[in-house]
Formats: C-alpha cells, sequence, structure tokens
C-alpha cells in the first residue's frame, strides 16, 4: 500500500476510511464551481440506482456545472453500494460525465456487493452537515 497511515489501520478503520473518502469526493464533485450553488440534494434509493434530484441554492442561477463534476467523481460511491448513481438537474435532466452532453444517462455493469442505505428509503441533504431521513 502507498500510504503507511492507511495500511496500518484494521481492516474496519480502512472500509470506514474509504466509505468516507467516496462521500467526500462525490461531494466535492458537487461543488465543481466553488460558489456553492447547491442548497439541497434529495436522494432515492432503488434496487437499481441511487438517484440524486439537486436542487438550486437560494440565488444560483445554474448547476449544471455541479452536477457534472459530482456525476464525474461518482464511481467508488456507485461501487460501494452496488448501483449506479443517477445525477438529475432541477429541471429533471439526468447528468453524466459519461456522455456526449445530450443529457443521456449511461452506466456500466458494476455489481457489488457492499451496501450503505437500505432499498427503498429517501434522505435528503439540506446545508453542509444536514442529513435527515424522510
Amino acid at each position: 500500500m502507498k500510504h503507511r497511515g492507511y495500511a496500518q489501520l484494521d481492516r474496519a478503520s480502512r472500509d470506514k476510511v474509504v466509505k468516507l473518502a467516496a462521500l467526500l469526493r462525490f461531494a466535492d464533485g458537487m461543488d465543481r464551481g466553488h460558489v456553492a450553488a447547491v442548497g439541497t440534494l434529495r436522494l432515492k434509493l432503488s434496487a437499481d440506482a441511487l438517484r440524486v434530484a439537486v436542487v438550486e441554492a437560494e440565488g444560483a442561477t445554474n448547476v449544471r456545472l455541479e452536477c457534472w463534476g459530482a456525476s464525474r467523481k461518482r464511481q467508488l460511491l456507485e461501487e460501494l453500494l452496488g448501483r449506479p448513481i443517477i445525477v438529475v438537474a432541477p429541471d429533471g435532466t439526468e447528468i453524466s460525465a459519461d456522455d456526449d452532453g445530450d443529457g443521456d444517462h449511461r452506466t456500466g455493469d458494476r455489481c457489488h456487493e457492499r451496501r450503505a442505505l437500505g432499498v427503498g428509503e429517501r434522505w435528503v441533504i439540506a446545508g453542509p452537515g444536514w442529513v435527515r431521513r424522510r
């Protein structure tokens, strides 16, 4: 392993680091423009996918860059969830960093057994540090 400190962690701690890293990467993508354009995320986990609907922050006019950034950094989180992540812009367009910009979402056939959330659960992330179950 490249990082000595990570290698010295026990298995459970390394798993936690990977899960947190996946969330941090996705969140970093959601702040691609560094202008706090994203106000709220509405998450819906199904057996097929995790849909992330983006709601613009008050005063924001466009979050397409943030949607693209999150889509670009979704891979590790997809692997942990065992299903694709579909990022949805406020106008309902599915945004994918894998496509040619036409909003048509394409998914791979990744399948992993790790599950972080239960099927059918709804979560809302509203502002920094606020997560609530619906």
